[in-house]
């Protein structure tokens, strides 16, 4: 590899990953939003998508950092996506 390589595949890394994390944050947002009140779905939604984004970072073409996309889609929905849950699920989530 080469210097240029290297330095590509860092910046893939390190700015696809959290872009990738806040994409799929906002998306199941405007998910959460249309499954307000069914307390069970919103507790899957949330836990597949875990799930979900981590294979896809790591595991597709993408081939971004599922480490980093997990974390910000952490913190954009612990920031935004509190208040898109139902009080009945809160307790499971």
């Amino acid at each position: 590899m080469s210097v240029g390589d290297v330095i590509l595949k860092f910046i893939r890394l390190a700015l696809g990953g959290p872009a990738f994390g806040i994409a799929c944050a906002i998306v199941v947002n405007t998910w959460l939003k249309r499954l307000y009140k069914e307390p069970i779905l919103e507790t899957n939604l949330t836990i597949m998508s875990c799930y979900l984004i981590f294979y896809v970072a790591e595991s597709t073409p993408l081939h971004v950092s599922g480490v980093l996309a997990l974390c910000f889609f952490g913190l954009w929905m612990s920031k935004s996506g509190r208040t898109k849950f139902s009080s009945t699920s809160h307790e499971a989530l």
